[in-house]
């Protein structure tokens, strides 16, 4: 039996990653689940007042974000997760997860995510956790599994270049 695929659409909050994993996800007809539905309340209200997570409680997060792939994983299912995977060694540990793993780096100007954020309503992270993700983010430029998307665009641009990018990627890993 093969490895099961995950896909990650990684990026800082506000950057589309949540909108396009579920587009993915349904394309692609697999699971789909967002990391931060895994986040604890405490840590959504921490990240509601502007304040990043500290390593304690970000590595409490990734535990149980691998003990849901590697669920998934051991079910034999492939799956598209919204994730931030703003520290190389984030990234590091979920491509242990035994899932054949892609990344889709949403890139936006910070200008246009905090314009997104403004407008964002009903979620923990808004615009005043957007310089705590600026500050943490590692920006993946040697990774090869780690492929980025200018997703200042439309939604419907970012989509048909993730989904064209996804579906090369996939075919390309099989042969």
């Amino acid at each position: 039996m093969s490895q099961p695929d995950l896909v990650i659409c990684m990026g800082v909050s506000g950057s589309g990653k949540s909108t396009l994993a579920q587009d993915l996800a349904a394309y692609l007809q697999v699971e789909f689940f967002d990391a931060d539905d895994l986040h604890t309340a405490q840590s959504q209200q921490k990240m509601a007042a502007g304040q990043g997570l500290n390593n304690e409680e970000r590595d409490a997060w990734m535990q149980r974000v691998e003990q849901r792939l590697r669920a998934t994983a051991g079910r034999g299912a492939s799956c598209v997760m919204a994730h931030s995977a703003l520290r190389a060694r984030h990234r590091q540990r979920l491509r242990e997860c035994d899932m054949q793993t892609l990344f889709v780096y949403l890139d936006v100007p910070p200008a246009v995510i905090k314009a997104r954020l403004a407008q964002r309503q009903g979620h923990f992270a808004n615009a005043a956790l957007l310089p705590s993700q600026l500050a943490t983010l590692e920006t993946p430029e040697q990774e090869a599994d780690v492929h980025t998307v200018d997703a200042s665009s439309s939604f419907d641009v970012v989509r048909r270049t993730a989904r064209r990018l996804v579906k090369h990627l996939r075919t390309s890993v099989r042969e």
